[in-house]
């Protein structure tokens, strides 16, 4: 898959040869990025998504996101950082596809945020989602 730039977008912004000395650095990135060669090469798993992505495992997702919905009043997703956005985005891109409301905590350490929206859902059934991208982090176990 090749990546393109629509330099009209830069116009007053980014000069010509600006654009022309990045070259090497967006090739190599780029390159890096899909030999898993880079600085950071073992969080590039989603680069191949969604074709490396086996039928069974799509099957499985949609029996639990049936069972989720079944036995669920709403999910709350517990994450920080790139694992709060990444769910996030997912669900919005989704969003006609949600059946069940999706609350967040972890990109908000509010306790007054934490205790109403546990006060809201204390007699619904409720999913509870831990992500972390890295397996690292220690705020929301």
């Amino acid at each position: 898959m090749g990546l393109s730039l629509n330099k009209d977008n830069l116009k007053g912004f980014v000069d010509q040869k600006e654009i022309e000395r990045l070259v090497p650095q967006i090739q190599k990135a780029h390159k890096d990025l899909h030999n898993k060669t880079g600085l950071g090469n073992d969080y590039v798993g989603w680069v191949n998504l969604p074709s490396s992505i086996p039928d069974r495992f799509i099957k499985e997702l949609e029996e639990l996101g049936k069972k989720v919905r079944e036995n669920s009043d709403c999910l709350i997703s517990i994450g920080i950082g790139g694992s709060y956005l990444g769910i996030r985005a997912a669900i919005e891109f989704l969003r006609d596809g949600a059946k069940i409301p999706v609350h967040y905590i972890g990109q908000n350490i509010c306790a007054d945020y934490v205790a109403n929206l546990l006060d809201e859902l204390k007699d619904k059934r409720v999913t509870v989602v831990v992500i972390s991208k890295s397996g690292k982090p220690t705020e929301p176990p």
